[in-house]
């Protein structure tokens, strides 16, 4: 086997090998954790992480009574207790990214919700967690 031919299999194999992890479902880092939180003007959220989906229910506030679950999301270890979430939720058009700051019991929040609609809205805000439980 000449040097062009053994090049071109290690390029193949490695290719390969990205298709095959791309494939593979990514661990969440929050699976397990259920975390409550208020933000100051738009209420109390219950968000709970499971098999790489979270369900949410608003519990006061001007959303009290609206709930999501089974929604996909991805999470990211960018710190010491410190992780962002994002999720794309295309039945309800919002897309949110969460950083979730369990040493400093905070959530900062960014997102779309209800993009392309008349109810179309750009949020930008921060809560404090007054709960968190892990069942890891």
């Amino acid at each position: 086997m000449n040097t062009a031919t053994a090049g071109c299999l290690i390029c193949l194999a490695a290719l390969g090998a990205g298709v095959a992890h791309a494939q593979e479902p990514e661990p969440q880092l929050l699976d397990g954790t259920e975390l409550e939180y208020t933000y100051t003007v738009r209420g109390t959220v219950v968000i709970a992480f499971y098999d790489g989906k979270l369900r949410y229910r608003w519990t006061a506030g001007p959303l009290a009574g609206t709930e999501e679950k089974d929604r996909v999301y991805r999470s990211r270890r960018i710190g010491d207790e410190l992780y962002l979430v994002n999720w794309h939720d295309t039945e309800n058009r919002n897309v949110v990214t969460l950083v979730i700051n369990l040493r400093e019991n905070v959530v900062h929040s960014s997102g779309l919700a209800g993009y392309g609609t008349v109810r179309e809205a750009v949020l930008f805000d921060q809560a404090v967690i007054q709960r968190v439980s892990r069942n890891r």
